[in-house]
């Protein structure tokens, strides 16, 4: 392979992980205010509130920095989404995904952690 293909490659793979990280931490937002919304925490349209309370308990409860907070609720939102094709890597992808996420991986998404 040259140079230029491996150059290539190697851009297509991080605009790929790129796009795959920004739009599970975009989706952890929507799947916070959906939750907030369907558990009535909402008070307006854009449920700035609820979605804060929603992150509070599950700082409290788990221990999950914010930073954390919107990347595992996107993976968890992944798991309630069904792909025409590919709908098998779902499960290895929220494995994975869900490591970082300590507790609520098991007790929110049914995801047993490796010992």
């Amino acid at each position: 392979m040259s140079r230029a293909a491996s150059i290539a490659v190697c851009a297509a793979i991080a605009a790929v992980l790129g796009a795959f990280f920004f739009g599970t931490i975009h989706g952890g937002d929507k799947y916070i205010k959906k939750i907030a919304r369907d558990t009535k925490l909402c008070d307006d349209a854009e449920c700035l509130f609820g979605a804060m309370v929603m992150r509070e308990r599950a700082q409290e409860r788990y221990g999950i920095p914010e930073s954390l907070l919107n990347w595992c609720f996107g993976i968890a939102s992944i798991g309630e989404t069904h792909f025409r094709r590919g709908n098998f890597l779902k499960r290895p992808i929220m494995e994975t995904g869900l490591l970082p996420c300590g507790s609520m991986a098991g007790d929110l998404f049914g995801v047993k952690k490796a010992n």
